[in-house]
């Protein structure tokens, strides 16, 4: 005797898809890609950009760096003591919540406030 039945397997195909489109519909940490490499940028990653007057491409930090000659730490820390000097950047820096980046689980996200 099979453990569910034909019924219960529509009913599980049923509620997999309706999980799936409703992960789907969330809205992704990463909101735009590096123009340069196609890599994630975050929101903080775009203010970098603008403050080190990147207006017409926006870059991840990786390329950020590179560009600058500097590591990806370097670089975050450069540009967050920059952002933080000025209202017109830090306003949209400190409303942006960096907390649930996924790049935090493989420490590779240079865009946390430090305590």
């Amino acid at each position: 005797m099979p453990i569910l039945s034909e019924m219960g397997i529509d009913v599980c195909k049923v509620v997999f898809a309706i999980v799936i489109a409703m992960t789907d519909c969330l809205p992704s940490f990463f909101d735009y890609t590096c123009d340069r490499c196609g890599g994630p940028v975050c929101e903080r990653q775009q203010i970098m950009n603008l403050a080190l007057d990147n207006v017409d491409d926006l870059y991840c930090l990786g390329c950020l760096a590179e560009e600058q000659a500097m590591t990806q730490p370097e670089l975050a820390e450069f540009a967050r003591d920059y952002v933080c000097s000025r209202e017109c950047f830090k306003t949209p820096w400190d409303a942006f919540n960096a907390k649930p980046c996924p790049k935090l689980s493989t420490q590779e996200c240079y865009c946390q406030d430090t305590p």
